[in-house]
């Protein structure tokens, strides 16, 4: 098949071809002029300055800032934040659906909205970054910084939008090193720090911040570890402020830490011994024997501790000795960097390997517990570190957001994969082992690491969960006295959680609801820190 192609034709007489022409000519010398116009190079002062006029004839207006964040050995993971800024000093940041930070000209108000009746009020003095990082420690605003917007804002200083850009714990001071023209469309201006560098990418025509790149090596990190940001900024219009950058405490309590705006533990609006009787808990208690019978089916065990006790690390190796052996795999919480140290102590055995694994560093004090492994290796096939190294910890709860149970639970479940004759026992905090809710904040990145693991396909009839602990540190050691272990499931009476476990706890209310069984130690003794 062909296809014939009619093109009309254009008649133009020698006058009309003169005149087009001519037009011809003048557009294409104005756009040479045009274009030369803008193609001129800006100094560092000039596209400053330029910018410093953009937000300011911009104001009010929205930034939504979405990063994408890569870290060795791991899935990219991404975060948005929005900021709205007025006039002057007042910035509106919205931290998802918990917090709301404000600021006016002279004060900061932090509101929690799992805390009705306290807000958080500190003097502002037009440093968000400096005053933010005065009452955050490692919070939720551990991540959060002056927009860099708000510096371009008020200042058209090379030193104000470094000091905006230098935002986090794990950032050093930036100084600027250059600024080039990429192309048409972008100048970057690069910044220098001790541990990384970054690129900030402004738009020719606009003179908006566009793009922002950050290179991170923590300190602590191997040579060759860098984390690698990439962020786009889009800026808005606002077209009313109103209610924006007010802030109306109401009849709430003013506080001046973070700390006293953290959600409460939740209350005991009973005491145990009101819903409980010391006979209740007894009658139903079972002995170790009974427990390991009961766990021996299980493939994997989620052991929870309250750390740094010397009691929980031994009483779960007299444990795995009641059942019958197994091929095992032991998961630990320790960070994973020290693996190859772990290995070397399971090859050797030697004290002064152990020692190696712990010495130096801030991990949780498991000698006790490495000691058995090495000495029943026969059933102990492996012993992994399975939690995230410190300086990576901070690291994402900087710049992205808490990751430790997501690491945690992608571990197991290649594990489980991995091994499918082997029995996995995962030892760490309880807050991490048990299999549901969220603990501290009410955020998805507080999910525990036992409660994804169905949803990463282990089937929840084989996974089984025991806490740990002893003393007077859960509220029921007022009735419960003695050691012994309590079965939560299919009693004649359920537990309220804060009876068991004395942190904010959502997603739940009775302890049956997050771990199977309770192992009261009785006399806890403190670790011996190195």
């Amino acid at each position: 098949m062909s296809y014939h192609i009619h093109t009309p034709r254009i008649s133009v007489t020698r006058r009309g071809f003169s005149i087009i022409t001519l037009c011809l000519i003048g557009l294409a010398l104005f756009m040479t002029a045009f274009s030369c116009s803008e193609q001129v190079d800006l100094t560092i002062e000039e596209l400053l300055e330029k910018s410093h006029e953009a937000y300011r004839r911009l104001s009010p207006f929205e930034v939504n800032f979405s990063t994408v964040v890569e870290f060795p050995g791991s899935d990219p993971g991404m975060r948005s934040l929005r900021y709205r800024l007025g006039n002057g000093n007042q910035i509106m940041i919205e931290i998802g659906t918990q917090m709301r930070v404000v600021t006016t000209e002279n004060k900061l108000f932090i509101e929690n909205k799992s805390v009705a009746d306290r807000y958080l009020e500190v003097s502002y003095g037009g440093n968000l970054a400096k005053t933010l990082a005065s009452v955050r420690g490692r919070s939720i605003l551990a991540g959060i910084w002056e927009p860099p917007q708000a510096a371009l804002q008020k200042s058209s200083s090379i030193d104000a939008l470094a000091g905006a850009l230098s935002y986090s714990n794990s950032m050093g001071d930036l100084e600027f090193v250059e600024m080039a023209r990429l192309s048409d469309s972008f100048y970057e201006l690069t910044f220098s720090a001790a541990n990384g560098s970054c690129k900030a990418r402004f738009d020719s025509f606009s003179h908006l911040l566009e793009e922002i790149e950050y290179l991170v090596r923590p300190a602590d990190a191997p040579e060759d570890y860098a984390m690698l940001l990439k962020g786009s900024y889009t800026t808005t219009p606002l077209a009313s402020t109103e209610g924006l950058f007010s802030f109306d405490p109401g009849e709430r309590a003013m506080v001046k830490t973070l700390r006293e705006l953290a959600a409460p533990a939740p209350g005991i609006s009973q005491p145990p011994e009101s819903v409980l009787s010391p006979q209740d808990l007894t009658v139903n208690q079972i002995t170790m024997k009974e427990l390991a019978k009961a766990l021996q089916d299980k493939r994997v065990l989620l052991v929870g501790e309250d750390h740094l006790y010397n009691e929980p690390p031994l009483y779960l190796c007299k444990l795995l000795e009641e059942m019958e052996e197994r091929s095992t795999s032991l998961l630990l919480e320790l960070p994973n960097d020290i693996q190859q140290e772990i290995d070397t102590y399971m090859q050797e055995g030697s004290e002064s390997a152990l020692k190696a694994i712990f010495s130096g560093r801030q991990v949780l004090q498991l000698q006790s517990l490495l000691r058995w492994s090495f000495e029943n290796r026969h059933q102990m096939r492996e012993v992994l570190a399975v939690d995230e190294p410190l300086y990576e910890i901070l690291l994402r709860r900087s710049y992205l957001e808490d990751t430790r149970n997501a690491t945690m639970a992608g571990a197991i479940a290649r594990t489980w994969r991995k091994h499918p004759n082997n029995r996995l026992v995962v030892y760490g905090g309880q807050l991490h082992m048990m299999k549901a809710g969220r603990y501290r904040v009410d955020s998805p990145s507080r999910e525990t690491a036992g409660m994804r693991l169905t949803r990463l396909g282990i089937p929840e009839n084989q996974i089984v969960s025991i806490m740990l602990n002893g003393d007077e540190n859960f509220h029921l050691h007022s009735i419960w006295g003695q050691p012994g272990v309590l079965p939560l499931k299919d009693q004649n009476f359920r537990i309220p959680i804060p009876y068991l476990i004395d942190y904010p706890i959502f997603g739940g209310t009775y302890a049956d609801e997050f771990f199977d069984y309770f192992v009261n130690l009785g006399k806890l003794t403190k670790v011996e820190l190195e």
